[in-house]
């Protein structure tokens, strides 16, 4: 179309920011696995014309959003395999991006992608977190990484959260250590994001909660772990860049 959603955004961001200003987007695309079954079409949203939910034409107004607000960093959740494979990667690499996938846990097949301007930032290293992984019995134990959770879950009034939270989640995060691509941005420093799409259940306020204390612990043991091994200085859980579902403009 002529004019889309983001026409009217991105005459505020026509270039990248310059350096020490950062600009970071966050999206949730809306899996296909989620949009293109009847179900979607009837019940989740009625009042969409099917050939505006097809595939191949999200994908493209998807790009188009993303691209029009040239970001430094890029932060997407509900981000099919084929659609990173087969499109995002290949086609924001031609405008020098460079990114990962992280695939939900089990059977899922969609997750947290996570994209840098590779004229400015390279990757240092990535931890993927499986969140329910947290919440075992060796993550919880005495002096453990997680032990913070073991008297709450521990407790029998707990026993079907417990079960559920280390068990049944299928949340995952990505953990990405950005360095300065050349010497043109060696101020820059060390930079960490996190991007994750915390469980959706309105009523779920307590999980979703749990699983961000998580996620910081995680956060904090990686920071310590690259202060030791890194040259210069990696900010820990007060001062990295987040990325978490902060728009639907995906959809």
């Amino acid at each position: 179309p002529e004019l889309t959603a983001g026409t009217g955004r991105h005459e505020h961001t026509p270039a990248f920011v310059p350096a020490p200003g950062l600009r970071v987007v966050s999206y949730n695309l809306l899996a296909t696995t989620y949009a293109d079954t009847e179900y979607a079409r009837k019940k989740l949203f009625p009042y969409v014309d099917s050939k505006w939910m097809d595939t191949e034409y999200r994908r493209q107004m998807q790009l188009q959003e993303i691209l029009g607000f040239h970001a430094d960093i890029v932060c997407l959740q509900e981000v099919d395999a084929r659609v990173f494979d087969q499109y995002l990667e290949p086609q924001l690499a031609t405008f020098g991006y460079e990114g990962s996938l992280l695939r939900k846990a089990g059977s899922v097949k969609e997750g947290e992608a996570t994209f840098w301007n590779a004229k400015r930032y390279k990757l240092i290293d990535q931890k993927d977190v499986t969140l329910r992984n947290c919440f075992s019995e060796e993550s919880m134990r005495e002096g453990a990484r997680h032990a913070q959770f073991r008297e709450l879950l521990s407790h029998e009034s707990n026993a079907e959260l417990r079960r559920v939270i280390s068990s049944k989640l299928t949340t995952v995060a990505q953990i990405v250590l950005l360095g300065p691509a050349n010497e043109d941005f060696e101020n820059d420093g060390y930079l960490v994001v996190i991007n994750t799409h915390l469980f959706f259940h309105p009523g779920a306020s307590h999980i979703r909660m749990l699983l961000a204390a998580a996620i910081l612990g995680e956060v904090e043991a990686e920071c310590l772990e690259w202060r030791r091994t890194l040259p210069g200085h990696v900010t820990g859980p007060g001062g990295h860049v987040t990325g978490h579902e902060a728009g639907e403009g995906g959809r």
